[in-house]
């Protein structure tokens, strides 16, 4: 962080939160086989052999809390690149005799911690995370919280700030997988823990927010210049599924019965994006009797981001590259179609059904990519379909003969992905 980051002049970060808080903002009420595990890795462009079985054995992390719901705000300068934010974090030790409690930040500045009265508590932290300590041991029957308060600034892995450019206006994005939440929220970052959460982020006028769950209210009063919009994700999910999106988005309303669906994009970008979404209900209602499960979410977004190559997957929502966004001509060529379903499919295998530890990833994968194929065999018939598979079986085999070949659940890594 640049030394006197947080000393800004008149109308920086200090004053937006002053602002907010003075305006009353932060008082918001199958089967599948080895072919299908690593279909998704790029294709190498010279040959290479990765020695998998020289990386570290990894273990599911072990834990002493079981965390259950997460209270965000925060408070962004988009001129300044800057935010602050709070994580009221409530939670249940899983023993007793917890005397403290971890959770994972990094590139975060913590301010102080509090408890559930306001009187605060003493807490360390590392580069990558901090450890709360408690007055006295908890019993294994407690509930309890406490509220980190913290500042962070500029761009890092997971957390995107953007100045506007020809290709996109200024913008917030997020992309949480594998373990990146931790970038901009203070909390516990691995897939075991599900746990529900609000997030309520306060904007200058003019953008929109988007996040997980259900839109509970969008308040702007008048003459504070600023919008807090309260998003409450109210069935538990891993942290890798928490999704933030700001920017001066035009939204493209559409649905499924009751299932409110929206498609988030560019200015300027909603004729195209009206043709190369439409299918999304249709994918939705495919995927719901396939499956045999009801869509399991309040809500399902699209949003468009410079960020993601393809799209990743995160509850109630999906990021796109900024690429799903092209003319007719283009989709000749090359459709997002397939992309778009795979995404969709997500929301039961890796949102629904999730990774108890990373050597599972594969499980979200290969059952996104298995489902984008029926899609395409459903959606184009038999022939598209077979050729569909033919290509899939044929990229996954050039990766076993020219980088590695693995076990399907594989516990040597240097970190999750």
């Amino acid at each position: 962080m640049a030394g006197g980051g947080w000393q800004g002049p008149a109308g920086g970060l200090a004053d937006l939160v002053h602002s907010a808080r003075a305006a009353g903002l932060e008082h918001l009420g199958a089967t599948t086989g080895l072919t299908l595990a690593l279909l998704l890795a790029p294709s190498p462009l010279v040959a290479q052999q990765v020695d998998v079985w020289s990386r570290p054995v990894q273990s599911e992390r072990s834990r002493d809390c079981d965390f259950i719901h997460y209270r965000v705000k925060l408070y962004f300068d988009l001129d300044q690149q800057i935010f602050a934010g709070e994580n009221q974090v409530t939670f249940s030790p899983l023993r007793s005799g917890v005397d403290r409690c971890e959770l994972d930040a990094e590139e975060l500045l913590i301010e102080q911690v509090t408890d559930g009265s306001g009187n605060g508590l003493p807490f360390t932290q590392s580069d990558s995370s901090i450890t709360v300590i408690f007055p006295a041991p908890l019993l294994h029957t407690d509930t309890t919280l406490f509220t980190v308060e913290y500042r962070g600034e500029g761009s890092r892995e997971g957390f995107f700030f953007d100045e506007a450019t020809d290709e996109h206006p200024r913008m917030v994005s997020t992309d949480s997988w594998p373990n990146e939440a931790h970038h901009w929220i203070p909390l516990y970052d691995y897939p075991h823990d599900k746990v529900t959460h609000d997030l309520i982020v306060t904007v200058p006028e003019g953008n929109k927010v988007l996040s997980n769950g259900r839109l509970v209210d969008v308040m702007t009063p008048l003459g504070s210049g600023l919008e807090t919009w309260h998003w409450s994700q109210e069935e538990p999910h891993s942290t890798y599924l928490m999704m933030l999106a700001i920017g001066p988005f035009e939204v493209i309303e559409d649905s499924l019965g009751d299932l409110p669906i929206s498609y988030w994009v560019y200015p300027g970008a909603e004729g195209d994006a009206r043709w190369i979404f439409e299918k999304t209900p249709e994918m939705i209602e495919f995927y719901s009797e396939l499956f045999d499960y009801p869509y399991p979410w309040a809500k399902y977004d699209q949003v468009t981001t410079p960020h993601v190559g393809g799209g990743a997957e995160a509850t109630s929502a999906t990021i796109l590259g900024d690429g799903v966004i092209h003319d007719r001509r283009a989709e000749q060529d090359f459709s997002w179609e397939r992309i778009i379903a795979h995404e969709i499919a997500h929301q039961w295998w890796g949102d629904l059904i999730t990774l108890r530890e990373w050597s599972h990833t594969w499980m979200n994968e290969s059952f996104g990519t298995y489902s984008d194929y029926l899609w395409t065999r459903h959606a184009k018939g038999e022939d598209e379909g077979a050729w569909d598979l033919l290509g899939k079986k044929n990229q996954y085999l050039r990766e076993a003969r020219t980088r590695y070949r693995r076990p399907i659940v594989f516990d040597r890594y240097e970190r999750p992905h």
